[in-house]
């Protein structure tokens, strides 16, 4: 079973605001703004609301023995792909000896 999650120090809210809400598509835009618009409404409402309140977000649950904190609606951002890199042999170089034939 689980139960509404809502970390039990600065240090422990830190921890999880790095692994979740850092990395999360959520609050990208919040992020990249220069204006701070657009925050993750999730992370917002943790701050108004208790835990047992309506408006608490239930995407924050833990383990009923408090374990296993996570937030349900996690999107990790994708990197992006690494690009193609031109090997030197993928160009043949007429003005050297070739060393292997």
């Amino acid at each position: 079973m689980t139960k509404s999650y809502i970390p039990g120090s600065g240090t422990e809210g830190e921890w999880f605001f790095s692994r979740y809400c850092y990395e999360c598509k959520c609050d990208r835009k919040f992020r990249e703004s220069d204006d701070g618009a657009d925050s993750c409404q999730i992370m917002m409402k943790t701050y108004l609301h208790k835990p047992g309140d309506a408006e608490y977000p239930p995407e924050w649950i833990c383990d009923d023995d408090g374990g296993n904190a996570r937030c349900t609606a996690f999107e990790d951002i994708q990197k992006e792909p690494e690009p193609e890199v031109m090997h030197s042999c993928a160009v043949r170089d007429d003005q050297t000896i070739d060393m292997f034939d």
